[in-house]
C-alpha cells in the first residue's frame, strides 16, 4: 500500500463510515473544495485496491486536463485528510452528550440567554442525577457549576451558591484520579519493575481517615482506597475481602471499564495467591468470574474474548465444577467471534471430556480443531499428550512428543521463557512415560530412584509448563 496517511485512516472505514464521510464532505457547511468530493468519490470506488492506485491516474481523475503536479496533489489530499480529522472531532463530539451539554452551557452564557441558560443547566443536573458517578461524572459537575458560579449575570448570580458543592467535587474528582494512577503505579512497578515517586499519597490517605471528609464518601474513593490498601498490605486479605464487598454493593452504579477495572485487581490478587500455593483462592477467582459474567462486564458489544472463554473453562474444571462447566461452554458458544468460534468451542469441550475421564471423545473433538493460530495448535497438542499418557498410547506419545520438540524449536513467535518451559516439559514427559513403562517389569527401588531423579528435574528445570498435571502423573506411579 502506499504510505499515504489519508488512504491508511480510510482503509479502517466500514460502509457506514464511508456513507457519513461521503455526506459530510458534500456539504458546503464542512467543505469548500469540490474537488475534495471528488478525490474521496473515486478513492469509495476503489476502497478495497488503495495500493493499486498510481498517482498519476488519481490525479487526472481530480484535476481534469491538467498537466500532472505532484505538489498539488499532495495538497488536495492533504485538506481531505484534515476534513476527516474534523469529521471524526465532530463524531466524537455528536457520541458525548455530557461534552455537548457543557459546549452549549457556555454558549449561552457567552450570549447572556440567562432564562434558558438556568433551563439548560437543571435539564443538565436531573440528567446527571441519573447518570454512573465515576470520575467523569465529577469531572462534568465540577465544569457545570463551575460555568454556573462564574456566570456574570445578575440573574444566574441569584440562584442558591454552588461554590461548596464545585469544590467538593474538585476534592472526589482529584481523590478518585490520584488513587487511581497511584494503584496502576503500584501495580505497574510489581510487574515491570519500574520505581515511580508517589507524591502527596500520605496526605491522601490522612484525608481519608477524616471523619469530617465525609464528601469524600463516594463509591469509586472507597473501591480504589481497598484496591490500595491490598497493593500495600499484601498480607492482610481483610482488603481484598473488602473490596469484593464493595463492588458487589456498588458494580451497578459505576462505568463498565472502570468495573472490569476495578474487578481486574481482585484477579490478578487471587491469581498472586494461587501462585503462592493457595489453593482456596481459586474458589475466590471463580467466584469474581461468576459476578463478572452475572453483570455482563465480560461481554464487548455481545461478544466475549476467546481468552476469557478458556480461562473459565480451565478453573471450573480444575474445582470439578464439572456441570456447571459444561452448561458455560454451551452457552456461551455463541458469544464468541465467528472466525474463533468453532475451534474455541471444540477446544474447550474436549479439554472438559479429558477432564471426566471421555477420552475417545477428546480425539474426535481436537480432531475438529483447525490450527489457525499457534495457540490453540499448542494448547490441543498438550490435551493429545494427556490423552496418550493415560491410554498409555506410549508408541503414539514418542512420535508427538518428537513432532512437538521440532515444532518448538523452529517457531520463532515463542517468547524464550514461554519455549524453554515447553522443551522442559516434553524432556520430562519423555522420562515419565518411561518410568511408567518400566513399572510392569522393573524393581520397585528402581522405580522409587527414577521418580526422584524426575523430581529433581521438576524443581531444577524452571519454567516448566503443566508442571502440576506431570506432578499429578508422578505421584500415581507406585
Amino acid at each position: 500500500m502506499q504510505k499515504v496517511v489519508l488512504y491508511q485512516a480510510l482503509k479502517t472505514f466500514d460502509e457506514k463510515e464511508w456513507q457519513a464521510f461521503l455526506a459530510y464532505v458534500s456539504c458546503p457547511l464542512f467543505n469548500t473544495q469540490d474537488k475534495a468530493l471528488t478525490l474521496l468519490t473515486y478513492l469509495y470506488r476503489h476502497k478495497e485496491d488503495f495500493e493499486a492506485l498510481k498517482s498519476e491516474k488519481v490525479f487526472k481523475v481530480v484535476f481534469t486536463n491538467e498537466s500532472y503536479k505532484v505538489q498539488k496533489l499532495k495538497d488536495i489530499r492533504s485538506y481531505l485528510f484534515q476534513l476527516l480529522k474534523k469529521f471524526w472531532a465532530l463524531q466524537t463530539f455528536q457520541q458525548n452528550t455530557e461534552t455537548q451539554d457543557l459546549a452549549i452551557l457556555q454558549t449561552m452564557r457567552r450570549r447572556k440567554l440567562s432564562s434558558l441558560y438556568e433551563s439548560h443547566y437543571k435539564a443538565v443536573l436531573k440528567k446527571q442525577k441519573a447518570a454512573q458517578q465515576d470520575e467523569d461524572y465529577y469531572q462534568q459537575h465540577l465544569l457545570i457549576e463551575e460555568r454556573a458560579y462564574f456566570l456574570k449575570l445578575d440573574e444566574v448570580r441569584q440562584t442558591q451558591d454552588n461554590l461548596q458543592e464545585m469544590v467538593d467535587c474538585l476534592d472526589i474528582f482529584y481523590v478518585i484520579k490520584k488513587l487511581k494512577w497511584t494503584c496502576e503505579m503500584l501495580n505497574r512497578s510489581r510487574i515491570v519493575n519500574a520505581s515511580y515517586q508517589l507524591h502527596l499519597v500520605s496526605e491522601i490517605k490522612a484525608l481519608l481517615q477524616d471523619t469530617n471528609a465525609t464528601h469524600l464518601k463516594v463509591p469509586l474513593v472507597e473501591l480504589y482506597e481497598q484496591v490500595y490498601l491490598f497493593l500495600t498490605e499484601k498480607d492482610n486479605e481483610i482488603h481484598f475481602k473488602q473490596l469484593r464487598f464493595l463492588l458487589e454493593k456498588y458494580v451497578s452504579c459505576i462505568d463498565k471499564e472502570e468495573a472490569v477495572s476495578l474487578y481486574s485487581y481482585a484477579q490478578n490478587y487471587c491469581i498472586g495467591k494461587i501462585n503462592q500455593g493457595i489453593s482456596e483462592y481459586m474458589e475466590e477467582l471463580f467466584s469474581i468470574y461468576q459476578q463478572l459474567l452475572e453483570n455482563h462486564l465480560l461481554l464487548e458489544n455481545g461478544v466475549l474474548a476467546h481468552p476469557h472463554y478458556k480461562n473459565i473453562v480451565t478453573l471450573g474444571l480444575r474445582l470439578q465444577k464439572y456441570d456447571w462447566t459444561e452448561q458455560f461452554i454451551q452457552e456461551y458458544k455463541s458469544a464468541l467471534q465467528s472466525h474463533i468460534r468453532e475451534n474455541a468451542y471444540h477446544f474447550n469441550l474436549a479439554t472438559y471430556y479429558y477432564e471426566i475421564g471421555e477420552l475417545d471423545q477428546v480425539i474426535e473433538l481436537l480432531n475438529r480443531v483447525i490450527f489457525t493460530d499457534i495457540y490453540y495448535e499448542i494448547s490441543s497438542k498438550y490435551i493429545l499428550i494427556k490423552v496418550y499418557y493415560d491410554l498409555q498410547e506410549f508408541g503414539l506419545l514418542s512420535y508427538l512428543i518428537l513432532s512437538f520438540d521440532k515444532y518448538i524449536r523452529r517457531n520463532k513467535a515463542l517468547s524464550s521463557d514461554n519455549r524453554q518451559g515447553i522443551l522442559h516439559f516434553l524432556m520430562i514427559l519423555k522420562r515419565l512415560a518411561k518410568v511408567k513403562e518400566w513399572q510392569k517389569f522393573k524393581t520397585d527401588a528402581f522405580i522409587l530412584a527414577q521418580k526422584a531423579k524426575i523430581q529433581i528435574l521438576l524443581k531444577k528445570k524452571e519454567p516448566v509448563v503443566n508442571a502440576v498435571w506431570l506432578n499429578q502423573k508422578l505421584q500415581e506411579i507406585t
